[in-house]
């Protein structure tokens, strides 16, 4: 067995039984595709796409999740006896964080679309790793449209990264599930 497993195994077998759980930072990678000449037609593997290459380390990435909407009706005149049916589905901001690097092609992406307000779509798969860093399961971020750049506030009293916050709106996040 290599080291680092049993360094795992004796970390968690140390972990107390009181609902304590024995947790690693999670690893991930993404990878963003600026889509060209692009028409939905179903099917991944159709998707004219090129690669960034140098854009797939991120310090943080939240907005994986969807909320179905609900509307409240009442059966039968009676207040108690309520049903919630289903209006409408939303799909989260995916929102990307990392330290302010030089420039490159996603930032540039986004320049050219605060700037000049062009529509320029994004395919984004996120990968989760594990710790020889093999994909676990991934995600697919359909059409996402560069929606908000932001950089970190300039502060001379703190010794803390400058970041670069991007945020994307998405028509679609296909969850890939994971490896078995």
């Amino acid at each position: 067995m290599s080291s680092a497993i049993l360094s795992t195994a004796e970390a968690m077998a140390k972990a107390p039984i009181t609902g304590d759980f024995y947790m690693h930072s999670h690893r991930f990678l993404v990878q963003v595709f600026a889509k060209t000449n692009w028409r939905f037609t179903g099917n991944l593997q159709a998707l004219n796409v090129l690669p960034t290459v140098v854009d797939f380390r991120f310090q943080r990435i939240s907005g994986l999740g969807r909320t179905i909407q609900t509307q409240m009706y009442h059966q039968g005149g009676d207040p108690i006896n309520q049903i919630h049916l289903p209006k409408e589905l939303t799909q989260e901001n995916i929102v990307l964080e990392r330290g302010v690097t030089t420039l490159s092609p996603l930032t540039t992406m986004f320049i050219d679309t605060m700037r000049q307000f062009k529509s320029r779509y994004l395919v984004v798969a996120i990968l989760l790793l594990d710790s020889s860093s093999l994909p676990l399961c991934s995600w697919i971020c359909m059409d996402a449209l560069p929606v908000k750049l932001q950089w970190g506030e300039l502060d001379a009293n703190s010794n803390t990264v400058l970041l670069n916050t991007m945020e994307l709106a998405c028509r679609d996040v296909q969850w890939m599930g994971l490896v078995a």
